[in-house]
């Protein structure tokens, strides 16, 4: 559906934000063309609803790479939530998106110092190691969120997920130096990790099956 947002009312706009959170619905660049056209200049008119909005359109303009536009939306928020984990969780969003992932790093390393049971910040830290492919560093992180968060069935999902990523990289690079050896100590470790995953599938007890290496080993085993 096509929207003429120059025609909509504060209110008739106001409902269209609404909506779209109360479904859901992503709509990102719907989202910014809106705020741009109606509120913008007028933040008075949002009412109660101005933080959520605000909130909102910090999101969309990430998806959208407009960055301005988030760095605006979250300075309003600071200036008048001074020192709210919530708002620094979305700069450090901001910084994630803008890959500058040592200041994003710093600002959830602050977030967890003021309050270590904030899983979704650890979780991030989590996502950006990876994201720079730091793999080893992301597992030590996730392993000791772990500790923490025992019943995170997704972030046991994730553990498993690494392992895995680790001992494919580790046969892929073995593999094609043709070093029969080590070949061996990465079928050992593929064997380990399918036992280790097992472990932490019955820990949690509500996860679903993990890939198994069944493929990686067969592998293995005609190359030699």
């Amino acid at each position: 559906m096509s929207y003429n947002f120059e025609e909509l009312t504060y209110s008739e706009a106001k409902d269209l934000f609404r909506q779209w959170r109360e479904n859901n619905e992503r709509r990102s660049e719907d989202v910014i063309e809106l705020w741009t056209t109606v509120f913008s200049d007028d933040l008075s008119k949002l009412g109660n609803e101005k933080h959520l909005v605000l909130e909102q359109v910090i999101y969309a303009a990430l998806d959208c790479h407009a960055y301005g536009v988030a760095t605006m939306c979250i300075y309003i928020l600071s200036n008048e939530f001074p020192g709210s984990m919530r708002v620094m969780r979305h700069k450090a969003a901001l910084l994630e998106a803008k890959e500058q992932y040592d200041e994003a790093l710093e600002v959830l390393d602050g977030i967890i110092k003021a309050d270590e049971t904030n899983s979704a910040a650890r979780k991030r830290r989590v996502a950006i190691l990876k994201a720079q492919g730091l793999i080893t560093e992301a597992i030590k992180e996730l392993v000791d969120y772990l500790k923490k968060f025992m019943s995170d069935v997704e972030a046991w999902q994730e553990l498993c997920s690494l392992y895995l990523q680790v001992t494919n990289n580790l046969l892929n690079h073995y593999k094609s130096a043709g070093n029969s050896s080590k070949r061996k100590e990465v079928w050992k470790l593929c064997q380990w990790a399918q036992s280790s995953a097992a472990r932490r599938q019955r820990a949690a007890r509500a996860l679903p099956p993990t890939p198994d290496l069944s493929q990686m080993m067969l592998a293995l085993a005609i190359t030699e």
